[in-house]
């Protein structure tokens, strides 16, 4: 059996899951991503109300956690069988004081616990500034502008694409699993093995004798390969 720990990067439209293992000198990455915009589609025509809509969304969520880390699909991510060992969060912090990013760190405490209450493995909880630090080394890349498909300027962050280019340079996504993710949502799947980086000095993974040099730039550098072709 293969030790594989799971990091889970949360979101309410669209959850990021990254199963890493250990490949000798490196980390293997399969991805999976779980979205609730099916159940919101569904429930627009249904004209559901909205309190209606945000709970059976939750409920589609967590049952996709459940089903994922309660199951994990190993043969199917095209990892070897697998023993999960742990399960790595990142949590939005909600520091904006905006209804919706309240109402989102909501949604987020609830999933966390849940998780943490049901999984029978260990749980560890980090928050985006934390993660953005140890992986890009600041908490944002500056801002540059771009122009859009109607030809309009706009702002646009760079700090998910410096976390891409990062974790793509450590870890070696199986392509299989990625193939399967819309190239607009694998960005959930990087998010979320960025907190692996982030992980790495803490109790879980220091458990399993896997040595910090595994998660460093260069130990897999797959900006070259098919996966790194999404952007």
């Amino acid at each position: 059996m293969n030790e594989t720990i799971a990091a889970v990067d949360i979101g309410f439209v669209s959850t990021g899951i990254a199963y890493a293992q250990r490949e000798g000198e490196h980390i293997g990455v399969a991805g999976v991503v779980i979205s609730t915009e099916s159940v919101f589609s569904a429930a627009q025509k249904k004209r559901v109300r909205v309190a209606d809509q945000l709970v059976d969304r939750v409920i589609a969520l967590l049952d996709g956690l459940d089903t994922e880390l309660g199951i994990l699909h190993a043969a199917e991510l095209s990892l070897q069988s697998s023993d999960l060992r742990g399960v790595l969060i990142e949590m939005p912090t909600g520091g904006s004081k905006s209804g919706a990013a309240a109402r989102g760190m909501g949604i987020s405490i609830a999933i966390a616990a849940h998780l943490k209450r049901s999984l029978r493995c260990p749980v560890e909880i980090y928050i985006p500034t934390d993660v953005r630090k140890k992986v890009i080394h600041r908490q944002h890349m500056p801002r540059k502008m771009t122009t859009t498909k109607g030809g309009k300027l706009r702002m646009e962050s760079q700090t998910k694409e410096a976390v891409r280019a990062s974790v793509l340079k450590r870890f070696h996504f199986d392509e299989a699993s990625m193939a399967t993710i819309p190239k607009r949502k694998r960005e959930h799947v990087y998010d979320a093995s960025a907190v692996l980086v982030a992980a790495r000095d803490e109790s879980l993974i220091r458990s399993l004798g896997w040595p910090r040099s595994i998660f460093e730039e260069g130990a897999y550098d797959a900006t070259r390969s098919a996966t790194a072709s999404d952007g």
